[in-house]
C-alpha cells in the first residue's frame, strides 16, 4: 500500500514537472504560422495567444470580419490526427487569403496562458476556450467566425446593430 501510494505521489511531481518544464519551453512554433507572434501577424494576418485585453470588446470594435480559431498544438503536430489536416489544410490557407480582410485569433490549447483560464472556469474559457476542456477527447478544434451586420444600424429602434457569431 506504501509503495502505491508513494509511487502516485512520484507520479503526480514528476507530471507537475513535466508542465513547468512545458510551460518554459513552450513555441508559438508549435503552430506551424511563424517562428514568433510578430512573424504570425505580419507573413499570416494571425495575432496569436492574444491575452493583453478585451478579445470581446476588441471584436466588438473591428469594423470588419473576426475569426477565433481554437486549437491544440499536440494535435496539429500528429500528422494522423484530424486535427493537423484541418490545420495545415483549411486554417493555414484561409488565414494567408484573409490577410487584411479579417482579424484572425489563434489560440493554442498548449499556451501556459490557455491552461491558466481552463483551470480557473474564467468567462474567457467559457466564451471562447470550450475546445481546451478535457471533454474535447477527439481533439476538435474550434472556429468561430464574427461578421458585420448587414445595416449599421436598427431601422426600427435606430440602435447600432451588433456583431453576428456564426
Amino acid at each position: 500500500m506504501l509503495t502505491k501510494i508513494c509511487l502516485a505521489a512520484s507520479v503526480l511531481f514528476s507530471s507537475s514537472l513535466a508542465n513547468e518544464k512545458e510551460a518554459e519551453a513552450y513555441s508559438v512554433q508549435s503552430l506551424h504560422f511563424g517562428a514568433t507572434d510578430e512573424e504570425n501577424l505580419n507573413d499570416f494576418g494571425v495575432i496569436t495567444n492574444f491575452y493583453d485585453g478585451d478579445l470581446t470588446q476588441e471584436i466588438a470594435d473591428l469594423d470588419h470580419l473576426a475569426v477565433v480559431y481554437v486549437t491544440d498544438s499536440a494535435w496539429v503536430t500528429d500528422t494522423e490526427h484530424m486535427s493537423s489536416t484541418i490545420h495545415h489544410a483549411i486554417m493555414q490557407p484561409v488565414a494567408e487569403e484573409l490577410k487584411g480582410f479579417a482579424h484572425f485569433y489563434v489560440y493554442d490549447c498548449s499556451h501556459p496562458k490557455t491552461r491558466e483560464h481552463v483551470s480557473e472556469n474564467s468567462q474567457f474559457y467559457l466564451q471562447y476556450l470550450q475546445t481546451c476542456g478535457a471533454h474535447n477527447e477527439a481533439g476538435s478544434p474550434s472556429f468561430i467566425l464574427f461578421k458585420q451586420p448587414e445595416q449599421r444600424l436598427n431601422p426600427y429602434t435606430g440602435e447600432e446593430m451588433k456583431k453576428q457569431m456564426i
